[in-house]
């Protein structure tokens, strides 16, 4: 059985459809604060590695 965001994710059998409206409801009912955005850490390597290029290529031309 696996789970994705609190819904059922139907693999090879069907589930009672008591439990998938519980599934739903739970889902529904969730009051976790929103996920941050996935490549936070990405992005935030990504601005640093500009920003030291464009420092670099600034500290070159002058």
């Amino acid at each position: 059985m696996y789970r994705s965001h609190g819904l059922y994710v139907p693999t090879h059998r069907p589930l009672p459809v008591s439990s998938v409206k519980a599934d739903i409801k739970a889902a529904i009912r969730d009051t976790r604060a929103p996920s941050t955005a996935p490549f936070r850490l990405t992005k935030a390597l990504l601005t640093i590695g500009f920003l030291l290029t464009a420092a670099a290529i600034a500290a070159s031309l002058s």
